[in-house]
């Protein structure tokens, strides 16, 4: 469930078997978490009072699933009190969890720039208008506009990622695209990055003659995780792990996550699973092509999912 258009690197006999299709993400082994919490608490029954739900939930990589699993009705017939997530990461050994209250996950956008110039020979640059220049004035522009903009008690990112213009060596492009990301943890801040993004582009372009396009997509809303709820996983994962393996209030991720859907309907909080072994000192982060994660976490989040369920119910 939810590859990515990676190619994998790995060499192990369980790598993809699709050329540039990788589990670099851990869903599947958020999948077999989920089934085997499902076996272990079909033998508690006789223990809980109430029902629990197992969501199984594709598309969380960029089209918000969750929206949809909602709509469908995943959180009615019957109702839901509280819901609980975790998502592997390899910042942390097999065997620790983190867990945060608040705000621990950021509200992804997306912007796409356009930059329309007038093309010509690169041999007479001043009979066209280079947009390939415009956009590295932006693009240094753009360092500056979160902490000049924002308070310093306020977090965001911006990051661009693409550009592109041209294809060959003599000739000045007509126009040159730019794309990036912004995080931030409230819409509000978003709101002001949009309108300062769009202040320098149309500064920018107009400056030197060129024309422009600019479009600012918002992605999820930022994950908050309910404070009883995240308690309740801190407590449970204590009684699985120990005192010491539990870290409370990490600092909040840029990362986004559709989970944040389902928070604004019912008290709920995801948590960290440790999935990195603690033998080994190579580090490959989430969406890597050389990713593994380390199998024992899997049993843990087990553990860890079924004793919230017997803390919450029993």
């Amino acid at each position: 469930m939810d590859a990515l258009p990676i190619a994998e690197q790995n060499d192990f006999d369980y790598i993809s078997q699709n050329e540039n299709v990788m589990h670099a993400c851990g869903h599947d082994a958020h999948v077999a978490i989920a089934l085997g919490t499902a076996k272990i608490i079909s033998g508690f029954m006789d223990k809980i009072s109430g029902n629990v739900k197992f969501i199984f939930q594709p598309a969380e990589e960029g089209l918000g699933g969750a929206a949809l699993m909602i709509d469908e009705g995943a959180l009615d017939n019957p109702d839901t009190d509280a819901i609980i997530a975790l998502h592997v990461s390899p910042l942390l050994k097999s065997g620790q969890i983190s867990v945060g209250t608040g705000p621990v996950m950021a509200s992804p956008a997306e912007f796409d720039i356009i930059i329309k110039g007038r093309g010509g020979h690169a041999a007479q640059p001043h009979k066209s208008v280079n947009p390939i220049s415009i956009g590295v004035n932006i693009i240094n522009m753009f360092s500056s506009i979160i902490p000049k903009t924002l308070s310093p008690f306020k977090s965001a990112i911006l990051s661009v990622t693409c550009f592109e213009a041209g294809n060959t060596y003599n000739v000045i492009p007509s126009q040159a695209v730019i794309k990036g990301t912004v995080r931030a943890f409230d819409r509000e801040t978003h709101n002001v990055i949009q309108e300062r993004m769009n202040s320098v582009i149309a500064s920018m372009t107009s400056a030197e003659g060129a024309d422009f396009s600019f479009s600012y997509n918002l992605g999820y809303p930022p994950v908050i995780n309910n404070g009883e709820i995240a308690k309740l996983i801190s407590n449970a994962s204590k009684k699985i792990l120990g005192e010491d393996n539990v870290v409370e209030n990490p600092e909040p991720s840029m990362l986004a996550e559709d989970f944040s859907y389902y928070t604004l309907k019912v008290p709920g909080a995801i948590f960290n699973l440790g999935c990195s072994n603690p033998f080994e000192k190579n580090f490959h982060n989430l969406h890597s092509g050389k990713f593994n994660l380390d199998e024992s976490c899997i049993s843990v989040g087990m553990q860890i999912l079924s004793q919230c369920v017997l803390d919450f119910l029993g």
